[in-house]
């Protein structure tokens, strides 16, 4: 994606929020705390001695992961019952080469559907826990690499050994959802037009210049929630997760229809139609070059060229998303890396720009 020579946004302060609902805390806890197994799809074992074989095992692991009669065969595969030693032994390379394996079998939840996180926000991610330094390295040391993301598959493991109020601020941190607070910051007498043209996009120009020159005029400068800059749809949105009981209409709001009605006064139904949607994109917007801006369209096409998901350019990489139509995952604003932690693709999903005629 290309990226912007300046900063026509202006001065932004980032910083980090961690998004919670009640309803969405540890909402699958049943299935994740089963005891773990290995299911591995594999018709004969020998195939499972080619896995192990890439594998850096201690002598202990190869005697126990390597013994057919531990295995029980399965519809479709080879179950194998790990114990907490073995799971919590595997080095970060062996345990990527094997969860990529496991990630295939629906009965392998924990690597189907692993926590992800960017390398750089891991740390972040955490900083809202009271976890001490020595469990952050334990959560550490179960991940792995996956689809280019850090993964994190063991929630049971860590289940059986952590005591109740440090397991329930690590599932407070797993199932919280990622989001960013942007604040504009403006030195005294800061010109103002360029910051105008930029936030002021679809006629807002007026509204957009006035609140910048009443911040601007001020002896000290000030700050402006980005929020304030935003249409009515994402500033209603923002931050909240879907409510069928203010409006049932909710429940489907998924990134597409986020995205259509992010300049709309009024919601448009039609784009809870995924033709509707697809029509009217490639009716009225062009493929872009250049660097994006604010409204613009980021949508992520994967190898056969099917949009899976799309969301809208703000600013600094950042955009608004809504990952899904789940009740789960609430409207936020996102580094365009992160939003990818909810598509991993092998190969990698493409990033298309997208600009209103």
């Amino acid at each position: 994606m290309v990226e912007a020579a300046s900063r026509p946004w202006g001065n932004l302060q980032v910083d980090f929020l961690s998004l919670e609902s009640a309803d969405s805390l540890f909402y699958d806890h049943e299935e994740r705390l089963k005891p773990t197994t290995w299911v591995v799809p594999a018709s004969r074992f020998e195939e499972i001695e080619a896995l192990l074989a890439t594998m850096t095992l201690s002598e202990t692991q190869k005697k126990e992961l390597a013994k057919k009669d531990a295995w029980s065969s399965v519809a479709n595969g080879w179950q194998f019952v790990p114990t907490a030693e073995t799971i919590s032994g595997l080095d970060p390379v062996s345990r990527g080469k094997l969860y990529e394996v496991l990630e295939k079998d629906a009965r392998n939840l924990g690597q189907q559907l692993p926590f992800r996180f960017t390398p750089n926000t891991f740390k972040e991610r955490f900083s809202v826990s009271s976890l001490s330094s020595n469990q952050l390295t334990v959560i550490r040391n179960l991940c792995y690499t996956n689809h280019g993301f850090l993964a994190f598959a063991d929630l049971e493991l860590v289940h059986r050994g952590w005591e109740k109020p440090a397991f329930e601020q690590l599932t407070r941190v797993l199932y919280s959802a990622p989001s960013l607070q942007l604040v504009l910051k403006l030195a005294p007498g800061t010109d103002i037009e360029p910051l105008v043209a930029y936030w002021g996009k679809n006629q807002r120009v007026s509204q957009i210049r006035s609140l910048l020159e009443s911040v601007s005029k001020m002896p000290t400068g000030g700050e402006i929630d980005v929020l304030s800059l935003l249409p009515s749809f994402p500033k209603v949105h923002l931050y909240a997760f879907p409510d069928t009981s203010v409006d049932p209409l909710e429940a489907r709001m998924d990134c597409f229809y986020s995205a259509m009605n992010f300049f709309t006064p009024v919601p448009d139904a039609r784009f809870l139609n995924e033709a509707e949607t697809k029509a009217t994109i490639e009716a009225n917007y062009v493929r872009l070059e250049e660097a994006p801006a604010f409204g613009d369209l980021v949508l992520l096409v994967n190898n056969k060229g099917v949009t899976i998901h799309v969301a809208v350019y703000i600013a600094e990489n950042i955009v608004f998303t809504k990952n899904g139509a789940s009740p789960y995952r609430p409207w936020c604003l996102m580094r365009i890396p992160e939003m990818l932690t909810y598509y991993p693709a092998t190969p990698s999903h493409r990033i298309i720009l997208l600009r209103h005629k």
